[in-house]
């Protein structure tokens, strides 16, 4: 026997020392249910260069030894916002300042000779203003004029903040930059130019850029022959000198002339008016005015000038020439918009206008690949969660689904006896254990009250037992003859301690009868409360999957009834120009006040629990499991 174990024993040891090893696992290979291995730390797409993570020191972003060693070096500055990087905020904030103090000094309205390169809107479109520098001329031989709206509604405005005013610095008498409806704290606030200098840098950059678009020119005039400017004409200006008198070192007020500067539009039927009108209010906008072909006339023969060049709008083609005025025969508006593609969805052109040897040429392009951000500049996980919770409560659904009522009160039975307390409760909804039963009272000997204070009666000595008193010396006790017998005190007792028993759970019955119906609506409710959290998850998914950049009024939420179908519907969906245009129409309005927008996002917030709370008591499926499960 002692042999076989020995046997038994070097055969184990022998297969343990001979065991093979486990194969190795390579964690950093996903393997995806196509079949495809992906390797945890390389890039999917290995064409796409790594963004940039280092910080670039003052050697390498500005050109010591030179004849001005603070002139950043544009070539490097460009490559490190192609990729994604970024600067020191010192870097940063000595870029903008210096470049205000340039555009400081400049009039409010300027004067520019050709040859010169007009550009439109950007929007934080960096990637596709470096193809605009392609197209409209190297910024070293080539004068440029921007006629605003370089940040927002994009997602890297910051860096064609860095880039433009850098070129500033460069070519102070050749890069000119008006401002637009977008650089002030209003629009900047409610869109996204805030958040994305607080995400990429700090509110000390956004400081420095508010101030800098307050320096800003707002408007300029072109060989004496085009009055350029971001939106428009005003009933305030008659002549050229009422922008030169303007005070623009401050933020754009809600009326008045340069309000009109910044957000005045043509109208829609431009040259078919009704009227002999000048100026309708702008109900599109919510402030300012349309301007009619009659006005445009009337300021262009004032001023003895061909056209009026702008911005402002959207526009399928990167341009739109408005109707020939009736004295020279040329456009009287044309408008330019310089940001293809905007916001990822209207899928429009862009353009510029060269403007050389005394003619106007117009150069379209398309628009360029560039990285993405999520809305708002949200995480991942931050974007995931609302998936990610609709998912569990689904499981959560599901899991009550197929679970039965009798089940889940077994393990409630089973944790009960567990913890000692089978007595009472039996099931998950408080059906009692059955009650043994009891001998019934005789009505000849009733219960007598008895006051908790009055004394007790001397117990009756039992049978055999002497009985003690509390004395110097023990008497002897005489036993009477006649003793109640011992099984009927001990029947007498039980009898009492029953009778007190029947009233305490009589009373028990009626608190476990109202105990029932709590704990079933409370059960119940607990269904009804993770269909709605459900629900809930699933409109916040819903928002999450929308991930075009059209606001409603509270500046994060879409359209009612609009978008709801995640990106890839977002495109299938909006097809075209027009109805990009119709669907954020909403957004060229004058943004709502602070005060206003908290209100709305509190009205909007409010309106989605609600509907989700109405859609998930609505919920036939849960409604059924919740009246499956408590028995109803």
């Amino acid at each position: 026997m002692s042999d076989e174990r020995a046997k038994k024993l070097e055969n184990a040891i022998k297969a343990f020392q001979e065991k093979k090893p486990l194969p190795k696992v390579d964690f950093s290979v996903y393997k995806g249910d196509d079949g495809k291995e992906l390797r945890t730390d390389e890039r999917v797409i290995k064409t796409t260069p790594a963004p940039a993570t280092k910080i670039p020191t003052d050697d390498e972003l500005f050109l010591p030894g030179t004849s001005n060693p603070r002139l950043p070096n544009l070539a490097f500055l460009k490559d490190h916002l192609f990729r994604e990087g970024r600067l020191h905020e010192e870097q940063a904030i000595y870029i903008i300042n210096s470049a205000t103090k340039i555009i400081m000094e400049e009039p409010t309205l300027l004067e520019i000779d050709p040859p010169v390169t007009l550009c439109g809107d950007i929007h934080g479109q960096y990637y596709d203003l470096m193809k605009l520098f392609e197209v409209g001329g190297d910024p070293r031989n080539t004068k440029y004029l921007f006629l605003g709206d370089y940040v927002d509604r994009g997602y890297f405005s910051i860096e064609c903040v860095l880039y433009l005013w850098a070129l500033k610095l460069h070519y102070p008498k050749s890069v000119f930059f008006l401002r637009g409806n977008h650089e002030c704290r209003h629009l900047t606030d409610y869109f996204t130019f805030k958040l994305e200098c607080k995400h990429k840098y700090s509110l000390n950059i956004y400081e420095a850029c508010m101030m800098s678009f307050c320096t800003l020119p707002l408007a300029a005039v072109v060989n004496k022959q085009f009055f350029c400017v971001h939106g428009g004409l005003s009933p305030e200006l008659h002549t050229l000198d009422d922008v030169r008198k303007l005070d623009r070192f401050r933020e754009p007020p809600t009326h008045g002339l340069m309000c009109d500067l910044l957000w005045a539009d043509p109208i829609e039927n431009f040259g078919e008016e009704d009227n002999n009108r000048s100026f309708i209010h702008n109900n599109v906008r919510g402030c300012s005015y349309f301007y009619t072909y009659k006005a445009a006339c009337d300021f262009l023969v004032k001023n003895n000038l061909l056209s009026i060049i702008r911005a402002h709008e959207a526009q399928n083609a990167g341009y739109r020439a408005y109707l020939e005025s009736r004295n020279t025969g040329f456009p009287s508006v044309m408008t330019i918009f310089s940001a293809p593609n905007y916001l990822d969805t209207y899928n429009n052109k862009a353009a510029v206008v060269k403007y050389e040897n005394n003619v106007l040429n117009i150069r379209q392009f398309k628009h360029s690949p560039h990285p993405y951000w999520l809305p708002n500049f949200m995480d991942v996980f931050t974007w995931s969660l609302p998936f990610v919770g609709e998912k569990i409560t689904d499981m959560l659904i599901s899991i009550l689904n197929i679970c039965t009522r009798e089940e889940l009160e077994e393990d409630t039975v089973r944790y009960i006896q567990e913890k000692g307390n089978t007595s009472k409760y039996g099931g998950i909804f408080g059906r009692k254990s059955p009650r043994s039963p009891r001998s019934p009272r005789s009505p000849s000997s009733p219960r007598s009250p008895r006051s908790p204070t009055s004394p007790r009666s001397p117990k009756k000595p039992i049978a055999g037992q002497t009985q003690q008193y509390d004395s110097d010396e023990d008497l002897p006790v005489k036993i009477p003859e006649e003793v109640e017998p011992e099984e009927d005190y001990f029947q007498d007792a039980q009898s009492t301690a029953m009778d007190r028993d029947d009233d305490d759970l009589d009373q028990e019955d009626d608190e476990d009868e109202d105990d029932l119906e709590v704990r079933r609506d409370r059960f119940k409710n607990k269904i009804l409360a993770i269909g709605r959290l459900s629900r809930m998850f699933q409109v916040l998914r819903q928002e999450s999957e929308s991930v075009s950049e059209f606001k409603a009024t509270t500046g994060t939420m879409l359209p009612a009834g609009t978008l709801m179908s995640g990106a890839e519907g977002i495109r299938k969906a909006i097809t075209t120009f027009d109805e990009a245009r119709r669907v954020d129409l909403i957004n060229e309005q004058l943004p709502p006040t602070a005060d206003e927008k908290a209100q709305e996002n509190e009205r909007q917030r409010k309106e989605a629990l609600n509907r989700a709370m109405k859609e998930a008591d609505a919920d036939v499926k849960i409604r059924n499991l919740a009246r499956r499960l408590t028995g109803e």
